[in-house]
């Protein structure tokens, strides 16, 4: 009987979710239109993440969850939870364990752009930016036999395209194939 109960306190919502659930296309407006109120309407802001479980957190609970040496806010935009789940962008965050934002509402991208930046720590979109993560040793190392291993496949496309191209090189998406 007691456990029911819980299971009932925890599908009922807070007043601070009421309020969200109504208000929080306004917040995202007021965060896009009013430049002198932007910091304050941050702090209200809430956002789904890779790591959230459906449920919306806070950009100061996003930076708690941070890793230490994680310098940047990632964020990713579309038209859903399930849409942004299949990117191949997100497959490196997910094997290195980081957090990232999921802006599936229309106001969200628009919103943290006007942002650019929260609590001294830049968003960075890992569908358009060129991440330079943190590498292991390992995976340095794992990237350098590799480029040795297609080295003579570079050169030789280099050769070939030489009007078209400047350098032919390898570059790792982290991503295993």
């Amino acid at each position: 009987e007691a456990s029911t109960e819980e299971d009932k306190k925890d599908d009922e919502e807070t007043p601070w979710q009421k309020f969200y659930k109504e208000f929080a296309k306004n917040l995202k407006m007021g965060c896009y239109e009013d430049d002198s109120n932007r910091s304050k309407i941050s702090k209200l802001l809430r956002f789904a993440t890779t790591k959230s479980d459906g449920k919306e957190i806070s950009l100061d609970q996003y930076l708690d969850n941070m890793k230490d040496n994680q310098e940047s806010i990632y964020y990713m935009a579309g038209e859903s939870k399930e849409v942004l789940e299949k990117s191949p962008s997100l497959q490196i965050f997910q094997k290195k364990g980081i957090e990232v934002l999921t802006l599936t509402d229309h106001l969200d991208e628009s919103c943290i752009q006007k942002l650019a930046d929260y609590e001294g720590k830049k968003f960075v979109s890992i569908q358009k930016a060129d991440i330079k993560l943190e590498e292991t040793e390992e995976e340095k190392k794992r990237f350098e036999k590799i480029k040795d291993m297609y080295k003579p496949l570079t050169d030789w496309w280099k050769e070939k395209l030489t009007d078209l191209t400047e350098k032919g090189a390898l570059k790792d998406s982290g991503v295993k194939v």
